[in-house]
């Protein structure tokens, strides 16, 4: 190779060199940023526990020191009562569900035969009713025929 050729090559070489150097110079800047972002979210965690652990504790005291608790006792909690009392029926049903639906089918059957016994009743009535008919207008007509008699007497 002549000379000219490994000045080429060392020259592009070297080019090549302080380019590698810049981006690892500039990767270097990145890595520091991150790494400075890093502990400052490392930081900010702890603090965050330090705080969430600091709420637990105030939150197991607040159940105890409740400034509302004595509304909640005296509104709250009555009407809860009232509630679950009123919903004891709904409870069974869900509890026992084939006593209900047998329950329901014998009080369909007493209304089915309530509905026949009071059809056969209201039937009995209106026969005895047109039967009363039938006699008043045959009392009628005796009554109009007696009179006619009277008329031709």
């Amino acid at each position: 190779m002549t000379r000219s050729q490994t000045d080429y090559f060392e020259e592009r070489i070297k080019g090549i060199t302080t380019l590698i150097n810049a981006q690892f110079l500039n990767l270097q800047d990145c890595l520091k940023d991150i790494k400075k972002d890093s502990d400052s979210f490392r930081k900010d965690i702890d603090s965050l526990k330090e705080s969430l652990f600091e709420v637990k504790i105030d939150e197991k005291t607040h159940t105890l020191n409740c400034p509302v608790l004595s509304k909640i006792e005296e509104k709250i909690i009555p009407e809860i009562d009232k509630i679950n009392k009123d919903l004891e029926e709904y409870r069974m049903i869900k509890r026992y569900p084939k006593l209900t639906i047998f329950l329901l089918i014998i009080i369909s059957f007493i209304s089915v035969f309530n509905i026949i016994e009071f059809q056969s009743k209201s039937n009995s009535y209106m026969r005895k009713n047109n039967d009363l008919e039938i006699i008043g207008r045959k009392y009628n007509e005796l009554i109009n025929s007696i009179d006619s008699l009277k008329i031709r007497l």
